[in-house]
């Protein structure tokens, strides 16, 4: 059976090699946001948080969250997950994230692709489109 295992910030350098090949195919589906140096910078310093799922000592699945505090819901979200979720797992992330005090999860996806991956094994929605401009010097 899988297993969410919340990481603590001063664990992160301790296990990051559990999620670095996962959060390694995120981030290159990504638009340079951050690179695996900076994530694990972010998750060290708890300005992010580190999640593994873990099924016999092989780590599956790994996520990075930010929690936002609006003012009328709290809200998880999954800034990269990469690799292979399990049922499980995702139930206890959804544990997780209720024992946080928040009431929804959010997240971006790069593709139409992703956005009906997340449709189909996790029940997300579209809410938003992301745009940018990017301005030169």
């Amino acid at each position: 059976m899988s297993k969410l295992i919340i990481i603590p910030p001063h664990m992160v350098h301790k296990h990051w090699y559990l999620a670095e090949p996962h959060l390694k195919q995120a981030i290159d589906k990504g638009e340079g946001e951050f690179d695996l140096t900076t994530l694990e910078y972010a998750c060290s310093r708890g300005e992010q948080t580190l999640l593994l799922v873990v099924d016999n000592g092989t780590c599956h699945c790994a996520l990075t969250t930010i929690r936002y505090n609006y003012p009328t819901f709290q809200s998880m979200y999954i800034t990269y997950i990469g690799g292979k979720n399990t049922k499980e797992g995702w139930e206890q992330f959804k544990d997780w994230v209720k024992s946080e005090g928040c009431d929804r999860i959010t997240g971006s996806a790069v593709s139409e692709s992703i956005v009906k991956l997340w449709q189909k094994h996790y029940g997300f929605q579209p809410k938003y489109t992301f745009v940018e401009l990017k301005l030169e010097d």
